[in-house]
């Protein structure tokens, strides 16, 4: 397991988790990465993992779709408005049992993990630059000819 992201105020009690649980050799903390990392680390990955409880857009569940990673993310409006048609949500509030439930799916169904890594190109497609720019444009174009 690698997780990634800076280091925050609960990450001590995270360091001390992974060491009580003999998990030391098992879980890698990293506080960065540079781009070459980042597709070599999602190349090897079997699915990405966004456990926040709030978010913005969540632009590393997107970037996880384009290639092919099937998503698992924790049930918050902005997943749920975005990406729960191409991703697994789980419960953030149950101990952990949601998530384990649907990351061991993900590793016995084959097909549920090309079904989802289908489901998330099309869903990074449907966010691509080029629409999103296109869609700023239809607004102008719409406006402009309202005169």
């Amino acid at each position: 397991l690698r997780v990634v992201g800076r280091r925050g105020r609960r990450t001590p009690e995270l360091q001390r988790a992974i060491r009580d649980l003999g998990l030391t050799e098992r879980v890698e903390l990293l506080d960065a990465v540079d781009t070459a990392q980042l597709d070599h680390l999602m190349d090897r990955s079997l699915a990405l993992i966004s456990s926040s409880w709030m978010e913005g857009f969540d632009y590393p569940v997107l970037e996880a779709m384009a290639q092919g990673i099937p998503c698992l993310i924790s049930d918050i409006p902005v997943h749920r408005e975005l990406y729960r048609d191409a991703a697994l949500l789980f419960d953030l509030q149950d101990s952990g049992e949601d998530l384990a439930e649907s990351l061991e799916d993900l590793m016995r169904d084959q097909l549920l993990w090309s079904e989802l890594s289908t489901l998330g190109i099309d869903k990074a497609y449907e966010f691509s630059l080029e629409r999103q720019q296109q869609a700023i444009l239809d607004v102008i174009d719409e406006f402009s000819s309202r005169g």
